[in-house]
């Protein structure tokens, strides 16, 4: 792994054997590697860039206290 995320994820979890650590820069990483393109982070709860594709009553079925520690990650991709 390259990114700070993806090493802790490694160092961590046994070789990325068991369970993973999903963090910006380790998601960031896999999605690039895999090809998707125009990757963006949203605010869990509040936000996506594509609107034409979510139905924003979903956003009423979660939760989030604290936006600038989000307990959620959410990313969204293209892949062309």
């Amino acid at each position: 792994r390259e990114s700070m995320g993806g090493r802790l994820d490694d160092y961590l979890l046994c070789g990325n054997q068991h369970l993973s650590v999903l963090t910006r820069s380790y998601l960031l990483e896999i999605a690039t590697k895999a090809g998707f393109k125009n990757i963006k982070f949203c605010l869990p709860t509040k936000e996506t860039f594509h609107s034409e594709l979510i139905d924003k009553q979903i956003f009423e079925k979660e939760w989030e206290s604290d936006f600038e520690n989000p307990h959620t990650l959410i990313m969204e991709a293209e892949k062309l």
